[in-house]
């Protein structure tokens, strides 16, 4: 149960949305072929969904965003019916990518954009982060609400609030678990490890 979303492009440019678009209600085609002896075989046809899809969208990538999926590209939206919000996606294999980046000129691919990007940003204390603005304080009681009980002090004591002072940058420290940069994992490599494995003897 893979979710599938569509990457658009729009006036021809080399920008993508800031959000590929999910698409719901996704179906897969097969199409039947006699083999051997009459023996009948499927193969991948096409994928259809619902999406609003719009003139200019025919080529966006349609891909499954599963993190135990190898093939994350699996078809390139080609048709849709606007008015029954309905989109297709031709299928396309691993081999078919391969192919189609022989053609390609390593050396000029590019993109070009359009206009000059200024802006002056505040230094983030986060890594990988850019600051985008402030949010509006939330008003928080000043007294605290928590009571000693009854109880307290009839058993050994081993937690205790943590101490704040005005040098301690939870905000940071706790920010730096979510902006750390994530490791890369050769799946070449986790491929070769599950292999051994599951061959151990």
């Amino acid at each position: 149960d893979s979710t599938c979303r569509m990457v658009k492009l729009y006036d021809g440019g080399a920008s993508f949305m800031k959000y590929p678009e999910v698409v719901s209600n996704f179906k897969v085609h097969d199409k039947e072929i006699l083999g051997l002896n009459d023996s009948p075989n499927f193969v991948r046809d096409y994928y259809s969904y619902n999406s609003a899809t719009i003139a200019g969208d025919c080529g966006a990538p349609l891909f499954v965003v599963n993190p135990q999926a190898k093939g994350k590209i699996i078809g390139i939206h080609n048709a849709g019916r606007v008015k029954e919000n309905i989109g297709f996606a031709q299928s396309i294999t691993k081999e078919m990518l391969e192919e189609a980046i022989k053609t390609f000129d390593q050396q000029s691919v590019m993109a070009d954009m359009q206009g000059d990007f200024k802006a002056n940003l505040d230094e983030s204390p986060l890594p990988n982060t850019i600051p985008l603005g402030v949010v509006q304080r939330v008003n928080s009681p000043v007294h605290t609400s928590l009571s000693k009980s009854l109880l307290y002090g009839a058993f050994p004591i081993k937690k205790a609030p943590a101490k704040l002072t005005p040098s301690a940058e939870l905000l940071v420290k706790n920010g730096l678990k979510m902006t750390a940069p994530t490791k890369y994992l050769d799946e070449s490599l986790l491929d070769i490890c599950q292999h051994n494995i599951e061959n151990k003897t």
